[in-house]
Protein backbone atom coordinates (compact mmCIF):
# COMPACT_ATOMS: atom_id res chain seq x y z
CA UNK A 1 0.00 0.00 0.00
CA UNK A 2 1.38 3.11 -1.06
CA UNK A 3 2.15 5.84 1.59
CA UNK A 4 -0.54 8.39 1.87
CA UNK A 5 1.61 11.11 1.56
CA UNK A 6 -0.90 13.72 -0.94
CA UNK A 7 -3.86 14.48 1.48
CA UNK A 8 -7.51 13.81 -0.53
CA UNK A 9 -8.69 17.04 -0.52
CA UNK A 10 -4.97 18.71 -1.05
CA UNK A 11 -6.24 20.69 -3.94
CA UNK A 12 -9.64 21.13 -2.59
CA UNK A 13 -11.24 23.71 -3.82
CA UNK A 14 -9.22 26.49 -1.25
CA UNK A 15 -6.65 25.72 -3.21
CA UNK A 16 -8.24 28.89 -5.42
CA UNK A 17 -7.03 31.07 -3.54
CA UNK A 18 -4.44 33.84 -4.60
CA UNK A 19 -1.81 33.70 -2.40
CA UNK A 20 -0.47 37.10 -3.29
CA UNK A 21 -1.96 40.71 -2.72
CA UNK A 22 -2.94 40.64 -6.64
CA UNK A 23 -6.19 43.23 -5.72
CA UNK A 24 -3.19 46.10 -5.27
CA UNK A 25 -2.21 45.55 -9.02
CA UNK A 26 -5.59 46.74 -10.58
CA UNK A 27 -4.86 49.68 -11.06
CA UNK A 28 -1.01 49.26 -12.47
CA UNK A 29 -0.13 49.87 -16.19
CA UNK A 30 1.08 47.95 -18.97
CA UNK A 31 4.17 50.07 -18.13
CA UNK A 32 7.48 49.30 -20.33
CA UNK A 33 9.87 47.04 -20.46
CA UNK A 34 12.64 49.58 -18.96
CA UNK A 35 12.31 49.68 -15.46
CA UNK A 36 11.12 52.35 -13.89
CA UNK A 37 10.38 53.94 -10.18
CA UNK A 38 7.99 56.03 -8.85
CA UNK A 39 8.10 58.81 -6.66
CA UNK A 40 5.45 59.24 -4.52
CA UNK A 41 4.52 62.73 -2.51
CA UNK A 42 5.51 61.35 0.56
CA UNK A 43 8.29 59.55 1.90
CA UNK A 44 8.81 56.58 3.17
CA UNK A 45 8.87 55.93 7.03
CA UNK A 46 10.44 53.22 9.15
CA UNK A 47 8.63 50.11 8.64
CA UNK A 48 7.04 51.07 5.62
CA UNK A 49 6.16 48.33 2.95
CA UNK A 50 7.82 48.04 -0.20
CA UNK A 51 5.49 47.54 -3.07
CA UNK A 52 7.14 46.01 -6.55
CA UNK A 53 4.19 46.27 -8.88
CA UNK A 54 4.45 45.56 -12.58
CA UNK A 55 2.83 43.12 -15.31
CA UNK A 56 3.32 39.82 -16.78
CA UNK A 57 2.20 39.41 -20.77
CA UNK A 58 2.45 36.39 -23.25
CA UNK A 59 5.26 37.80 -26.17
CA UNK A 60 3.39 40.03 -28.79
CA UNK A 61 1.95 41.48 -25.73
CA UNK A 62 -1.38 39.39 -25.13
CA UNK A 63 -2.61 39.33 -22.03
CA UNK A 64 -2.83 36.65 -19.66
CA UNK A 65 -5.54 34.46 -18.61
CA UNK A 66 -4.30 32.40 -16.36
CA UNK A 67 -2.14 33.56 -12.86
CA UNK A 68 1.42 33.32 -13.08
CA UNK A 69 3.92 33.15 -10.25
CA UNK A 70 6.51 36.04 -9.48
CA UNK A 71 10.19 35.15 -8.20
CA UNK A 72 12.88 37.23 -7.20
CA UNK A 73 16.49 36.14 -8.29
CA UNK A 74 18.59 37.89 -5.14
CA UNK A 75 22.06 37.43 -4.77
CA UNK A 76 22.27 34.27 -6.22
CA UNK A 77 19.07 32.92 -4.02
CA UNK A 78 15.64 32.48 -5.80
CA UNK A 79 12.30 33.86 -3.68
CA UNK A 80 8.91 32.88 -5.12
CA UNK A 81 7.39 35.86 -3.85
CA UNK A 82 3.89 35.63 -5.31
CA UNK A 83 1.52 35.31 -7.97
CA UNK A 84 0.04 37.61 -10.55
CA UNK A 85 -3.67 37.97 -10.95
CA UNK A 86 -5.72 36.45 -13.59
CA UNK A 87 -4.98 39.17 -15.97
CA UNK A 88 -1.28 39.49 -15.34
CA UNK A 89 -0.67 42.59 -12.74
CA UNK A 90 0.95 41.75 -9.76
CA UNK A 91 1.91 44.20 -6.70
CA UNK A 92 4.29 42.28 -4.44
CA UNK A 93 4.45 43.69 -0.56
CA UNK A 94 7.89 43.30 0.40
CA UNK A 95 8.05 43.59 4.66
CA UNK A 96 6.29 41.55 6.37
CA UNK A 97 7.94 37.51 7.81
CA UNK A 98 11.58 37.11 7.83
CA UNK A 99 14.92 39.19 6.76
CA UNK A 100 15.12 39.56 2.96
CA UNK A 101 18.77 37.50 2.71
CA UNK A 102 17.48 34.77 4.76
CA UNK A 103 18.13 31.87 2.61
CA UNK A 104 16.54 29.32 5.09
CA UNK A 105 12.78 30.00 5.03
CA UNK A 106 10.78 27.30 4.19
CA UNK A 107 9.40 27.20 0.60
CA UNK A 108 5.78 25.81 1.23
CA UNK A 109 3.30 24.52 -1.17
CA UNK A 110 4.15 27.64 -3.33
CA UNK A 111 4.97 26.34 -6.44
CA UNK A 112 2.20 23.63 -6.96
CA UNK A 113 -1.39 24.71 -8.57
CA UNK A 114 -4.29 22.55 -8.90
CA UNK A 115 -5.16 21.54 -12.39
CA UNK A 116 -7.24 24.50 -13.41
CA UNK A 117 -3.82 26.42 -13.08
CA UNK A 118 -4.59 28.30 -9.92
CA UNK A 119 -1.89 28.61 -6.51
CA UNK A 120 -2.68 26.02 -3.91
CA UNK A 121 -3.65 27.74 -0.48
CA UNK A 122 -1.07 27.52 2.35
CA UNK A 123 2.03 29.89 0.69
CA UNK A 124 2.57 33.14 2.79
CA UNK A 125 1.16 36.11 0.56
CA UNK A 126 4.82 37.28 1.51
CA UNK A 127 7.80 35.09 1.38
CA UNK A 128 10.69 37.86 2.27
CA UNK A 129 10.63 40.55 4.41
CA UNK A 130 12.89 44.12 4.53
CA UNK A 131 14.48 44.81 7.80
CA UNK A 132 12.87 48.10 9.55
CA UNK A 133 15.39 50.05 8.02
CA UNK A 134 14.05 50.96 5.03
CA UNK A 135 16.99 52.20 3.35
CA UNK A 136 18.95 49.08 4.41
CA UNK A 137 15.98 47.49 2.68
CA UNK A 138 16.24 49.46 -0.80
CA UNK A 139 20.35 48.41 -0.47
CA UNK A 140 19.64 44.83 -0.40
CA UNK A 141 17.34 44.73 -3.32
CA UNK A 142 19.87 46.36 -5.86
CA UNK A 143 20.60 44.21 -7.98
CA UNK A 144 17.90 42.04 -7.56
CA UNK A 145 15.45 41.29 -10.33
CA UNK A 146 12.00 39.66 -11.16
CA UNK A 147 10.61 36.49 -13.87
CA UNK A 148 7.27 35.24 -14.19
CA UNK A 149 7.57 31.34 -13.93
CA UNK A 150 4.52 29.53 -16.02
CA UNK A 151 5.12 25.90 -17.22
CA UNK A 152 5.52 25.72 -20.98
CA UNK A 153 7.04 29.33 -20.95
CA UNK A 154 10.55 31.20 -20.88
CA UNK A 155 10.47 34.50 -18.82
CA UNK A 156 12.02 37.60 -19.29
CA UNK A 157 13.68 39.47 -16.79
CA UNK A 158 13.33 43.14 -14.96
CA UNK A 159 15.77 44.85 -13.01
CA UNK A 160 14.66 46.01 -9.51
CA UNK A 161 15.79 49.93 -9.69
CA UNK A 162 14.96 51.30 -6.06
CA UNK A 163 14.93 54.70 -5.95
CA UNK A 164 16.35 56.85 -2.58
CA UNK A 165 13.16 58.35 -1.74
CA UNK A 166 10.49 55.72 -3.03
CA UNK A 167 9.03 52.81 -1.15
CA UNK A 168 6.43 51.75 -4.45
CA UNK A 169 8.47 50.47 -7.61
CA UNK A 170 7.00 49.61 -10.73
CA UNK A 171 8.86 47.44 -12.62
CA UNK A 172 6.86 47.53 -16.11
CA UNK A 173 6.65 44.38 -17.95
CA UNK A 174 7.82 41.07 -18.25
CA UNK A 175 7.27 39.00 -20.95
CA UNK A 176 6.40 34.99 -21.52
CA UNK A 177 7.39 33.32 -24.64
CA UNK A 178 6.42 29.67 -25.22
CA UNK A 179 9.43 26.88 -25.68
CA UNK A 180 9.58 25.60 -28.69
CA UNK A 181 9.89 21.89 -27.46
CA UNK A 182 7.29 22.02 -25.52
CA UNK A 183 4.19 20.60 -26.80
CA UNK A 184 1.59 21.03 -23.95
CA UNK A 185 1.49 24.51 -21.94
CA UNK A 186 -0.48 25.97 -18.83
CA UNK A 187 -2.57 28.18 -21.13
CA UNK A 188 -5.26 26.99 -23.13
CA UNK A 189 -5.35 28.99 -27.23
CA UNK A 190 -8.78 28.41 -26.95
CA UNK A 191 -8.78 31.16 -24.05
CA UNK A 192 -7.76 33.48 -26.60
CA UNK A 193 -9.71 33.16 -29.06
CA UNK A 194 -12.64 33.20 -27.22
CA UNK A 195 -15.35 35.93 -27.38
CA UNK A 196 -15.89 38.36 -25.26
CA UNK A 197 -19.24 36.87 -23.34
CA UNK A 198 -17.28 33.95 -22.53
CA UNK A 199 -13.73 35.51 -21.57
CA UNK A 200 -16.14 38.10 -19.25
CA UNK A 201 -18.18 35.24 -17.86
CA UNK A 202 -14.70 33.63 -16.94
CA UNK A 203 -12.89 36.55 -15.36
CA UNK A 204 -15.95 36.82 -12.93
CA UNK A 205 -16.03 33.13 -12.42
CA UNK A 206 -11.91 33.37 -11.21
CA UNK A 207 -13.17 36.10 -8.98
CA UNK A 208 -16.26 34.31 -7.54
CA UNK A 209 -13.89 31.50 -6.89
CA UNK A 210 -10.98 33.68 -5.37
CA UNK A 211 -13.78 34.92 -2.86
CA UNK A 212 -14.99 31.56 -2.24
CA UNK A 213 -17.98 31.80 -4.09
CA UNK A 214 -18.40 28.60 -5.48
CA UNK A 215 -21.96 28.33 -6.33
CA UNK A 216 -21.91 31.67 -8.45
CA UNK A 217 -18.40 30.42 -9.92
CA UNK A 218 -19.78 27.44 -11.50
CA UNK A 219 -22.68 29.36 -13.27
CA UNK A 220 -20.76 32.16 -14.50
CA UNK A 221 -18.51 28.88 -15.83
CA UNK A 222 -21.50 27.40 -17.18
CA UNK A 223 -22.43 30.59 -19.29
CA UNK A 224 -18.88 30.83 -20.09
CA UNK A 225 -19.00 27.48 -22.21
CA UNK A 226 -22.46 27.75 -23.26
CA UNK A 227 -21.43 30.84 -25.31
CA UNK A 228 -17.95 29.24 -26.64
CA UNK A 229 -18.15 25.69 -26.04
CA UNK A 230 -14.48 25.35 -27.12
CA UNK A 231 -13.54 26.97 -23.64
CA UNK A 232 -11.08 24.76 -22.77
CA UNK A 233 -9.67 26.97 -19.37
CA UNK A 234 -13.32 26.91 -18.38
CA UNK A 235 -14.08 23.20 -18.46
CA UNK A 236 -11.17 22.78 -16.70
CA UNK A 237 -12.14 25.31 -13.58
CA UNK A 238 -15.67 23.78 -13.97
CA UNK A 239 -13.91 20.75 -13.20
CA UNK A 240 -12.35 21.90 -10.66
CA UNK A 241 -15.38 22.82 -8.86
CA UNK A 242 -16.99 19.95 -9.41
CA UNK A 243 -14.01 17.37 -8.09
CA UNK A 244 -13.81 19.76 -4.96
CA UNK A 245 -18.23 18.80 -4.43
CA UNK A 246 -17.12 15.19 -4.93
CA UNK A 247 -18.97 15.25 -8.21
CA UNK A 248 -16.78 13.09 -9.70
CA UNK A 249 -18.65 12.10 -12.90
CA UNK A 250 -19.48 15.96 -13.66
CA UNK A 251 -15.57 16.33 -13.10
CA UNK A 252 -14.29 13.69 -15.35
CA UNK A 253 -17.27 14.85 -18.02
CA UNK A 254 -16.20 18.55 -17.72
CA UNK A 255 -11.87 17.46 -17.93
CA UNK A 256 -12.78 15.61 -21.18
CA UNK A 257 -14.39 18.80 -22.69
CA UNK A 258 -11.26 20.68 -21.99
CA UNK A 259 -9.16 18.05 -23.52
CA UNK A 260 -11.50 17.39 -26.75
CA UNK A 261 -11.62 21.53 -27.17
CA UNK A 262 -7.44 21.57 -26.91
CA UNK A 263 -5.76 18.13 -26.76
CA UNK A 264 -2.50 20.20 -25.99
CA UNK A 265 -3.89 22.14 -22.67
CA UNK A 266 -1.71 19.93 -20.05
CA UNK A 267 -4.70 21.26 -17.11
CA UNK A 268 -7.82 18.80 -17.53
CA UNK A 269 -5.03 15.68 -18.17
CA UNK A 270 -3.55 16.08 -14.46
CA UNK A 271 -7.18 16.94 -13.56
CA UNK A 272 -8.38 13.92 -14.16
CA UNK A 273 -5.01 12.30 -12.95
CA UNK A 274 -6.13 13.45 -9.46
CA UNK A 275 -9.64 12.42 -9.78
CA UNK A 276 -7.99 9.12 -10.68
CA UNK A 277 -5.21 9.00 -7.76
CA UNK A 278 -8.13 10.41 -4.90
CA UNK A 279 -10.16 6.73 -6.26
CA UNK A 280 -6.84 4.50 -5.89
CA UNK A 281 -7.24 3.29 -9.84
CA UNK A 282 -3.64 3.18 -10.19
CA UNK A 283 -3.68 2.27 -13.92
CA UNK A 284 -5.55 5.46 -14.91
CA UNK A 285 -3.44 7.12 -12.59
CA UNK A 286 -0.58 6.25 -14.22
CA UNK A 287 -1.72 6.87 -17.91
CA UNK A 288 -2.83 10.20 -17.38
CA UNK A 289 0.05 11.10 -15.29
CA UNK A 290 2.07 9.48 -18.11
CA UNK A 291 0.27 11.91 -20.73
CA UNK A 292 0.77 14.82 -18.34
CA UNK A 293 4.47 13.78 -18.36
CA UNK A 294 4.49 13.09 -21.51
CA UNK A 295 3.08 16.69 -22.75
CA UNK A 296 5.36 19.20 -20.25
CA UNK A 297 7.17 17.08 -18.12
CA UNK A 298 7.87 20.13 -15.91
CA UNK A 299 4.13 21.73 -15.96
CA UNK A 300 2.90 19.94 -13.07
CA UNK A 301 5.88 18.48 -10.86
CA UNK A 302 3.57 16.14 -8.23
CA UNK A 303 2.52 14.35 -11.56
CA UNK A 304 5.58 12.22 -11.14
CA UNK A 305 4.95 11.91 -7.89
CA UNK A 306 1.45 10.29 -8.38
CA UNK A 307 2.78 7.99 -10.87
CA UNK A 308 5.75 6.98 -8.63
CA UNK A 309 2.68 5.96 -6.18
CA UNK A 310 0.61 4.18 -8.59
CA UNK A 311 3.66 2.47 -9.85
CA UNK A 312 4.68 1.12 -6.36
CA UNK A 313 0.90 0.19 -5.74
CA UNK A 314 1.20 -1.80 -8.78
CA UNK A 315 4.77 -3.67 -7.28
CA UNK A 316 5.97 -1.48 -10.78
CA UNK A 317 9.48 -0.74 -8.93
CA UNK A 318 11.90 0.00 -12.03
CA UNK A 319 9.13 2.53 -12.97
CA UNK A 320 8.23 3.98 -9.78
CA UNK A 321 11.92 4.72 -9.23
CA UNK A 322 12.03 6.67 -12.08
CA UNK A 323 9.22 8.21 -11.80
CA UNK A 324 10.42 9.01 -8.70
CA UNK A 325 13.97 10.11 -9.02
CA UNK A 326 12.62 12.53 -11.65
CA UNK A 327 10.16 14.32 -8.89
CA UNK A 328 13.10 14.82 -6.87
CA UNK A 329 14.99 16.61 -9.37
CA UNK A 330 11.94 18.93 -9.77
CA UNK A 331 11.36 19.37 -5.99
CA UNK A 332 14.82 20.74 -5.87
CA UNK A 333 14.05 22.60 -2.44
CA UNK A 334 11.96 18.99 -1.02
CA UNK A 335 8.52 21.33 -0.82
CA UNK A 336 7.29 17.37 -0.88
CA UNK A 337 9.57 15.53 1.70
CA UNK A 338 7.14 12.37 1.45
CA UNK A 339 9.00 11.58 -1.60
CA UNK A 340 11.80 10.42 0.19
CA UNK A 341 9.37 7.78 2.67
CA UNK A 342 8.08 6.74 -0.94
CA UNK A 343 11.70 6.25 -2.45
CA UNK A 344 12.72 4.38 0.73
CA UNK A 345 9.79 1.98 0.81
CA UNK A 346 10.58 1.41 -3.38
CA UNK A 347 14.30 0.78 -2.54
CA UNK A 348 13.35 -1.23 0.61
CA UNK A 349 11.24 -3.86 -1.50
CA UNK A 350 14.31 -4.64 -3.54
CA UNK A 351 16.13 -5.14 -0.33
CA UNK A 352 18.52 -1.83 -0.55
CA UNK A 353 18.67 -1.02 2.56
CA UNK A 354 21.36 1.28 2.74
CA UNK A 355 20.01 3.24 0.51
CA UNK A 356 16.31 3.23 1.88
CA UNK A 357 17.88 4.06 5.74
CA UNK A 358 19.59 7.36 3.85
CA UNK A 359 16.00 8.09 2.23
CA UNK A 360 14.34 7.18 5.18
CA UNK A 361 16.92 9.52 7.62
CA UNK A 362 16.57 12.42 4.94
CA UNK A 363 12.18 12.21 5.34
CA UNK A 364 12.55 12.26 9.44
CA UNK A 365 15.23 15.41 8.68
CA UNK A 366 12.67 17.12 7.05
CA UNK A 367 9.42 16.11 8.31
CA UNK A 368 10.39 15.19 12.21
CA UNK A 369 6.52 16.12 13.40
CA UNK A 370 4.79 14.27 10.19
CA UNK A 371 1.49 12.78 11.36
CA UNK A 372 3.38 8.89 10.37
CA UNK A 373 6.88 10.13 12.14
CA UNK A 374 6.94 7.27 14.40
CA UNK A 375 5.78 5.09 11.81
CA UNK A 376 8.52 5.74 9.94
CA UNK A 377 11.04 5.71 12.67
CA UNK A 378 9.60 2.39 13.16
CA UNK A 379 10.27 1.35 9.27
CA UNK A 380 13.85 2.80 9.77
CA UNK A 381 14.04 0.39 12.36
CA UNK A 382 13.45 -2.38 10.28
CA UNK A 383 15.68 -1.49 7.89
CA UNK A 384 18.64 -1.40 9.82
CA UNK A 385 17.53 -4.58 11.73
CA UNK A 386 17.16 -6.25 7.96
CA UNK A 387 20.42 -4.63 7.10
CA UNK A 388 22.24 -6.23 9.78
CA UNK A 389 20.78 -9.95 9.77
CA UNK A 390 21.87 -10.01 5.66
CA UNK A 391 25.49 -8.58 6.30
CA UNK A 392 27.82 -12.22 7.09
CA UNK A 393 28.85 -12.45 10.70
CA UNK A 394 32.16 -12.19 11.45
CA UNK A 395 33.97 -15.11 12.20
CA UNK A 396 34.90 -16.29 15.87
CA UNK A 397 37.87 -14.96 17.47
CA UNK A 398 39.38 -18.29 18.90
Amino acid sequence: MAPKFVPRYACSMACFILASSCALAQHVGAGANVPRANTPSSAPIPGQLIIISGKVTLDEGAPLSEPAAIERLCHGTVKREGYTDVRGQFAIQLGQNVELSDASEPAGDAQQTTSAGLPIVGAAPVSNSMTRNVDAARRQLSGCQLRAVLPGFQSSTVLIVPDGNSWKLEVGTITLTRIENSQGTTISLTTLSAPDEARHAYQKAQKEILEQKYSSAEKYLTTAVEAYPRFAAAWTLLGEIHRGNNQIALARDNFNQAIAADPEFVNPYFGLAMLAFNGKDWEETIRYTDQVIRLNSSAFPLAHLYNASANFSLARMDAAEKSIRRFQVLDSEHRQPYSFLLYAQILGSRRDYDRAIEKLEEYLRLAPKAGNADGARELLRRYQQARADSQPRAAEQP
